[in-house]
């Protein structure tokens, strides 16, 4: 009996598979997580108005697994109550609270060994950026909740909710997982956003654009454990050397 042959798409998804489930080679720790240094690296970057982003060291095949990262070097909800104590949160709202808790715990309140991994990574975010920072009044009621878990002045917990607004990432094992986790995740945070600006100063708007965002951008999804953070390479296309790679949010 003949078997039917494979078409292109189906052995380009089972060698994705396959460059995604291989472990980290050249593992290197950024905070807690571990990159494949002999991939990709942090480097400073033109997009989204200066800071560091993250780049291809030599060609990177399409899927490749770039960082794992584990869910206890993130800012969670759960890290948030080992330190601060505290209720199970029973809602994402709840959890980016709680999270934005310990943010502003780690940076302006005090330090807690239960959370030393968490400490260096939290003091090397680009907080300059956001020391002059006005959020709307309509964040008041937040901040000042905020404020009072962390034990912090209202001023800094709005600077932790402005630093987290475009950090904080919701994790599923899939796009059909309802059971989402709510993280600041290290390293992967460094992956910038591919605006139009963006891939224009860094000429890759041409090949970004013939394939979708989500799959010209790198895949970040949880374990089926649900232990780490994985991050693979976009699937569309392998990225040149010293080329950026991109963060899309969701799936």
């Amino acid at each position: 009996m003949r078997m039917p042959s494979h078409t292109p798409s189906q052995s380009m998804r089972a060698l994705l598979l396959v460059a995604a489930a291989t472990a980290l080679q050249n593992a290197k720790d950024y905070h807690g997580a571990s990159y494949d240094a002999a991939l990709v690296e942090p480097r400073p970057s033109k997009a989204c108005g200066g800071g560091l982003g993250v780049f291809a060291v030599r060609e990177v095949p399409p899927g490749a697994r770039l960082a794992e990262i584990p869910v206890a070097a993130c800012l969670t909800a759960d890290a948030a109550r080992a330190v601060l104590g505290g209720e199970e949160a029973e809602s994402y709202a709840a959890q980016r609270e709680l999270t934005r808790a310990l943010l502003a715990y780690l940076r302006f309140g005090g330090t807690n060994e239960t959370c030393a991994a968490q400490k260096a990574y939290v003091d090397s975010l680009p907080w300059d950026g956001v020391e002059d920072v006005k959020l709307k009044d309509a964040w008041r009621p937040t901040i000042m909740r905020i404020a009072d878990r962390a034990g912090v002045a209202d001023d800094d917990a709005a600077r932790a909710v402005q630093l987290s607004r475009s950090r904080g990432l919701d994790l599923g094992t899939s796009a059909e997982d309802a059971e989402r986790l709510h993280a600041m995740v290290p390293f992967l945070d460094l992956f910038n956003h591919p605006s139009l600006g963006a891939l224009e100063a860094s000429g890759a708007r041409e090949r970004v654009g013939k394939a979708s965002v989500f799959d010209s951008c790198v895949k970040w999804y949880l374990s089926d454990d649900r232990t780490r953070v994985l991050v693979d390479a976009p699937s569309a296309f392998a990225t040149p050397a010293s080329q950026e790679l991109w963060l899309w949010y969701g799936y």
